[in-house]
C-alpha cells in the first residue's frame, strides 16, 4: 500500500524493460539479468540456452524478450506453484550445459543429447576455453 491508501500495482513487463533499456549499454538481456533477481516470476534471465530451449533464435530485442518471458511464465504455471519463470529458464540452461559438456554419466543420456543436437536447428555454442583446458589436465 502506498501512503495515500491506494494499492500499488506492478508495472507491465514491457514498461519496465523499456525504461531499463533506455540506459546506455543496457539491452533486454542485461536488463533481464538485473530484473531476474528482483522479480523472478515475471522477469526470467534471457540466456542463450533458455532462448534456444523455447525454440527461439538468439535475438536480443524487446519483442523477443517479451515472447520468451511469456513462454517461460506459461510453463512455470503449468509446472506448479514451486516454479517461476526464472527457475524454468535455469532448468533449460542446466540441460543445455549438461549436453554441451557431456556431464551426464550414462550412455543413454549422452545418446539422447546427441539426438537432440541433431534435431536442433539452432547453432551450437562454442565451448569455452577454460572448460576445454580443464578436460586436458
Amino acid at each position: 500500500m502506498l501512503g495515500n491508501g491506494k494499492k500499488q500495482t506492478k508495472p507491465a513487463v514491457r514498461e519496465v524493460m523499456i525504461r531499463l533499456c533506455e540506459l546506455k549499454g543496457i539491452g533486454p538481456a542485461t536488463a533481464s539479468a538485473l530484473l531476474a533477481h528482483l522479480d523472478p516470476e515475471r522477469f526470467p534471465f534471457m540466456s542463450d540456452e533458455a532462448l534456444e530451449g523455447c525454440g527461439m533464435r538468439r535475438e536480443y530485442t524487446l519483442e523477443a524478450y517479451l515472447a520468451f518471458a511469456e513462454a517461460l511464465t506459461s510453463k512455470a504455471k503449468e509446472l506448479g506453484s514451486e516454479w517461476d519463470a526464472e527457475k524454468v529458464g535455469r532448468a533449460m540452461w542446466a540441460r543445455a550445459m549438461t549436453c554441451a559438456y557431456a556431464l551426464e554419466m550414462s550412455e543413454k543420456k549422452e545418446e539422447r543429447c546427441k539426438e537432440e543436437e541433431e534435431t536442433n536447428e539452432m547453432p551450437k555454442r562454442k565451448k569455452r576455453k577454460r572448460m576445454q583446458r580443464g578436460r586436458r589436465e
